[in-house]
């Protein structure tokens, strides 16, 4: 899908095993640029001594149909107890204010919060 979307752009999509090797391909200058999420991008590698001189620019890119939406977690389809301790813990956390101290702490500036 990515391919699909961007190469007509004129943009050149490069698969890569992990993230690391992706900034470390910035740093090299073999790679002009990379999609990453923001909370990712910010901690794993603009706050680093690695990340000096990059940033992020242009608008967030938020399209479902070529990135997809959100994180989730795996569990069996059949554990509908699972899933409602799971939404339960997850809404307790928002609801408390846990999410947002932490997103605070860890990821100034970036929304961290459920979306339901």
């Amino acid at each position: 899908m990515r391919k699909k979307h961007w190469e007509p752009q004129g943009v050149t999509v490069t698969s890569y095993q992990d993230q690391n090797q992706v900034y470390n391909d910035m740093v090299a200058g073999r790679l002009d640029g990379t999609l990453v999420m923001s909370a990712a991008g910010q901690s794993g590698f603009l706050d680093k001594p690695q990340g000096k001189g990059f940033g992020f620019v242009g608008k967030p890119v938020e399209d479902d149909a070529i990135l997809g939406s959100g994180i989730g977690y795996g569990l069996r389809k059949d554990d509908a107890q699972l899933k409602q301790s799971l939404d339960a813990a997850i809404a307790k956390v928002q609801g408390d204010g846990t999410i947002k101290k932490l997103a605070e702490k860890y990821f100034p500036g970036i929304d961290v919060s459920a979306k339901p």
